[in-house]
């Protein structure tokens, strides 16, 4: 697609081709990224308020169930995907549950 928009010798499109090329590469990584960390810190947060941060994953797989084949490729999306946050989910928990127990007042 990329080789058919730069032969076009329209000048509008050759920035569509350079906007599309900016989001795919510099603008969803960063995306993915920022949201990686909002799933951390709402681990962080949820723990100290007392909530159960093992449910998170529960609530994931049940997102991932309902979106299972619709999901956009990782390349085009600007959150994770449900199995990586699922994986990223399972690998924080028992890190926050010891370094971030329920507040006590």
């Amino acid at each position: 697609m990329e080789i058919l928009i730069s032969l076009l010798p329209n000048q509008q499109l050759r920035c569509l081709k350079i906007n599309f090329n900016e989001q795919i590469y510099l603008f969803n990584p960063f995306g993915r990224k920022q949201e990686t960390e909002a799933d951390y810190l709402g681990l962080i947060f949820s723990s100290l308020a007392g909530y159960d941060i093992r449910e998170s994953v529960k609530l994931w797989e049940r997102m991932a169930d309902k979106k299972k084949g619709k999901e956009p490729p990782v390349f085009l999306s600007t959150h994770p995907s449900s199995t990586k946050r699922i994986q990223n989910l399972n690998g924080w928990i028992n890190e926050i549950i010891i370094k971030y127990p329920p507040i006590k007042i």
